[in-house]
């Protein structure tokens, strides 16, 4: 998949991955600025594991206590493009809450000379704290981050965005929708694609297509008014179409584990919750790595 975002690959001769060694298990995770603390760092968070199969989260203590994070090689990756390899130091988790593992486990790289963030230029990947300056990219410690679907970001057709609100409209079926007009009089609304904003389109080589939009942030629910306008629908566009969820951004698509279909790794920000979300198996198998503040 092609995404324009502004970076510096390793340099200093050509770099050579290495396959994922007998006993190694293959492990992706973010080279990300934490979010919510006191000073702006680097950090490796592992994620996934795969693991009999499947792909499965490390996010509390008992799931991890098997793994070597320390003696892994990982390689930073963007757009099917390997930017850098690095290692990482395992400052381990001594906290006796056991809730904040997920939120505070994280490993401190060395980062080799040329390889950094991409500037964060739109904004993206904010979530309960303010947007990150730079934004995260995929590490793993395997030697696969190929695309083999082929996701491009393209510009969303009009017939296509009509399909993707009809599967949207689809999935709110029963929800009625409101505003507020003059003097803060509530306004009944009825939604169309004209009261929708488009976030980002791509499609694959057999020209699926995955949309994601959002409602006019004026917009609520009339019986709870609850605060959807803003949020992030994510619909797979094929043969039949498919709601993916509500979702922030897409961090980068690649075969990870070599099975021949893409995994979409998401970002997730919330109400005092954010985190990682991956998706396989032609996004039929969602795995969640989440964490909350308090």
């Amino acid at each position: 998949m092609k995404q324009v975002f502004l970076y510096v690959a390793a340099v200093g001769g050509l770099l050579i991955f290495q396959s994922v060694h007998a006993g190694q298990s293959l492990v992706i995770g973010v080279l990300e600025e934490p979010q919510c603390k006191p000073e702006v760092t680097i950090a490796i968070r592992p994620l996934f594991v795969k693991s009999d199969g499947q792909w499965k989260t490390l996010d509390t203590r008992e799931s991890a206590q098997s793994m070597s994070f320390g003696n892994l090689q990982w390689i930073a990756t963007l757009d099917g493009t390997q930017l850098g390899q690095l290692h990482a130091r395992d400052p381990g988790f001594s906290s006796k809450y056991a809730w904040t593992y997920s939120r505070d486990y994280l490993l401190k790289p060395t980062m080799p000379s040329g390889l950094r963030l991409p500037d964060n230029r739109q904004s993206s990947y904010g979530g309960w704290c303010d947007p990150p300056k730079h934004r995260p990219l995929v590490v793993t410690s395997g030697s696969r981050w190929r695309d083999p679907e082929g996701w491009k970001r393209v510009d969303m057709s009009e017939p296509g965005l009509h399909r993707a609100f009809s599967a949207l409209r689809r999935q709110w079926s029963g929800k009625s929708w409101c505003m507020n007009g003059p003097d803060n009089k509530k306004i009944s609304v009825r939604i169309g694609p004209a009261q929708m904003k488009l976030h980002a389109a791509y499609r694959d080589n057999e020209n699926r297509e995955l949309v994601a939009m959002s409602l006019d942030s004026r917009l609520y629910e009339c019986d709870s008014e609850v605060d959807e306008g803003g949020t992030v629908h994510w619909i797979l566009l094929g043969a039949s179409p498919r709601y993916i969820g509500d979702i922030n951004d897409l961090v980068d698509a690649a075969d990870y584990d070599g099975d021949g279909k893409t995994e979409f790794l998401f970002w997730y920000g919330g109400y005092d919750q954010d985190g990682y979300v991956l998706f396989s198996n032609d996004f039929r198998r969602k795995t969640a790595f989440l964490w909350r503040y308090h």
